[in-house]
């Protein structure tokens, strides 16, 4: 589980390995291969609550639980 703080949230994918860089994942938010718990994600400042968990999946393989706090 990856703890998140609130942050730009394509930024935090970088810092959290998930993608190799914030301009990839810009990139994979403009080609919508981001989702959230089934939801489709295109806004690069989308908000995740906090104290919740989140299933992310980016592109068709790459899946990580998200703790938010």
């Amino acid at each position: 589980i990856a703890k998140l703080h609130q942050e730009a949230k394509h930024r935090a994918l970088k810092k959290l390995n998930i993608t190799k860089s914030t301009s990839n994942s810009l990139r994979l938010l403009q080609q919508k291969a981001i989702f959230v718990d089934g939801v489709l994600i295109n806004d690069k400042n989308f908000i995740l609550k906090k104290e919740e968990n989140y299933l992310l999946k980016i592109g068709r393989k790459c899946f990580v639980k998200l703790l938010i706090k």
